[in-house]
């Protein structure tokens, strides 16, 4: 009697497809993934920026989705955003969102470097 054949060792990025005996692609956002290309069992947080949430690999704060299918960095005054770097969907707590902008709040105002600088003791806005 002869031992059945193993099962195929899949790569990164691939997986196990019982029923084709061979290994499919995973979803673009997964790393890993088991079943079907769309359950993620691990996501690429150093290359692509991304971080599980159940089975699905979701981009990182401060990141958002690309056509090409990676995650890019926002704007730095951005907590999140979508679509472009500076269309912000929320903010850092010194800031405050204003339509997509991130804007420093009252009594504080954006130096060169963007970071959030109190105003001086008698103004509210500066």
């Amino acid at each position: 009697m002869g031992t059945a054949p193993k099962p195929c060792t899949c790569i990164q990025r691939y997986f196990e497809n019982n029923n084709a005996l061979l290994c499919d692609s995973c979803h673009y956002s997964c790393l890993t993934c088991s079943t079907i290309s769309t359950n993620c069992t691990s996501c690429d947080s150093t290359t692509n920026f991304r971080y599980a949430s159940g089975n699905l690999c979701l981009c990182m704060t401060h990141h958002y989705e690309v056509y090409a299918q990676t995650c890019a960095t926002c704007v730095s005054t951005c907590q999140n955003c979508s679509v472009n770097p500076n269309n912000c969907t929320s903010c850092y707590s010194d800031r405050t969102l204003v339509g997509s902008i991130c804007r420093c709040k009252d009594g504080t105002y954006s130096d060169i470097l963007d970071v959030c600088q109190p105003c001086h003791y008698y103004c509210k806005t500066c």
